[in-house]
C-alpha cells in the first residue's frame, strides 16, 4: 500500500491544482463555475493562503491526487 502524504501547497503545485479544479466542473456537484479557469484567476486565491491560519494542502501518494483549501 502507498503512503498517503500531506503537504503544504507551493506555487509550483498550483496549474495542478487548476487542472482538478476544472475537471469538477463539468459535474455542477463541486462549483458554480461553468467555465475553466485559468492558473492566473487563481494566483491571487492562491496568495491568500498560508500554512499558519488558511493553509492549502496537496494530497499525494506518489503523484498529486487531490487539494484541500
Amino acid at each position: 500500500m502507498e503512503e498517503i502524504k500531506f503537504r503544504n501547497a507551493n506555487l509550483e503545485d498550483l496549474p495542478k491544482i487548476v487542472e482538478i479544479y476544472n475537471s469538477t466542473i463539468p459535474s455542477r456537484m463541486v462549483t458554480a463555475d461553468t467555465e475553466p479557469v485559468s492558473v492566473e484567476s487563481r494566483l491571487q486565491w492562491f496568495k491568500e493562503h498560508n500554512a499558519e491560519t488558511r493553509p492549502l494542502w496537496i494530497i499525494e501518494d506518489q503523484k498529486i491526487k487531490r487539494w484541500v483549501g
